[in-house]
């Protein structure tokens, strides 16, 4: 709880997508950062910023698989030794196969744009022999899309953001910091005055 607090006060710094950006780096090795939700809360702060938010923390989402693929092709037994996210990746490998087969570099576009973790998908194009820059910018295109979706939903229509039942708990939790925020500044004038 105490994280969150922290992170929280951070969200108006110009630093906070830089941070966001590293937390998706680490994404992929740790599989348990809530990267989409961190990324409305900065654009939910900063609404001019939106694009420029969702296009950092999609480099950084990048960065981290591109790490993940050379690691995959590489060091593919120290990986599975030190992370434990590789074994529920590798009962998924042989699925994810088939469909590299025949839509190799639309498998990848489609796993980095969509909600399952990445492990599968970038197993599976260092399987296949996707070379890492294509698997990189297959990667970049399908985040930078889908962050540029949640930012742009974020800045213009923050209520179609509802639907993502992950989400809903953030936006009604800026809505209240906000009205709270507008409180203590009229609350203030009135003092001052």
């Amino acid at each position: 709880m105490r994280a969150l607090r922290y992170v929280s006060r951070q969200l108006g710094k110009p630093w906070y997508p830089l941070a966001i950006a590293g937390l998706a780096f680490l994404d992929i090795f740790l599989l348990v950062v809530p990267t989409d939700a961190f990324l409305v809360s900065a654009v939910a702060v900063n609404r001019k910023r939106w694009w420029s938010s969702a296009l950092i923390v999609a480099v950084g989402s990048t960065l981290g698989a591109l790490l993940f693929t050379w690691l995959a092709i590489t060091q593919l037994p120290w990986l599975e030794a030190h992370f434990p996210a590789m074994a529920a990746a590798k009962s998924r490998i042989p699925g994810v196969l088939l469909l590299f087969r025949d839509y190799a570099s639309l498998t990848v576009l489609l796993g980095a744009a969509g909600p399952l973790p990445m492990h599968p998908f970038i197993l599976g194009a260092a399987l296949y022999g996707m070379p890492a820059p294509e698997v990189g910018a297959l990667v970049f295109a399908g985040r930078a899309g889908k962050y540029l979706a949640f930012a742009w939903c974020t800045a213009y229509f923050p209520s179609a953001l509802h639907h993502v039942s992950s989400l809903r708990k953030e936006i009604r939790d800026l809505r209240h910091r906000r009205i709270l925020r507008k409180q203590t500044k009229a609350l203030a004038r009135k003092a001052s005055v």
